[in-house]
């Protein structure tokens, strides 16, 4: 198997410990802004992504200003910034689900990545890189 999320991301560390053995990438969240490195990824093996479902933030230009300020900050770092949503949904205004993002949003940040030169990845990106 390749990687675990732990649900609402609540671990203790021994959990860590163990499940390593199993799974390649163990993936957390939190509320902080977490950067990394590819390399720091594929050695420690544990991700910790913040969360930019709909709960977060109080408007579109709030969601906006902080994912511009979080991909600023990934990119004067040369820094990779895990980011966590559970659903995309159609429109954020009248979805019912807290944890979700809408596609204009997902469309806003695929945007801003092209314009700040920004590459996207998927976990698996990591795997055939990993000592495992």
């Amino acid at each position: 198997m390749y990687s675990f999320a732990f649900p609402n991301g609540l671990y203790v560390p021994y959990q860590i410990t163990e499940l390593l053995k199993y799974f390649r990438i163990l993936r957390l969240f939190n509320n902080k802004i977490n950067l990394y490195s590819f390399e720091e990824i594929c050695d420690n093996r544990v991700i910790i992504s913040q969360s930019i479902d709909k709960n977060k933030f109080s408007s579109d230009e709030n969601f906006k200003q902080q994912i511009f300020y979080r991909f600023c900050l990934a990119k004067i770092t040369n820094s990779i910034y895990p980011c966590t949503s559970h659903e995309i949904v159609e429109d954020i205004e009248t979805s019912t689900n807290n944890y979700s993002i809408s596609k204009d949003r997902l469309q806003y940040m695929f945007d801003k990545m092209d314009e700040l030169k920004l590459r996207s990845y998927k976990y698996s990106d990591f795997y055939d890189a990993m000592y495992w």
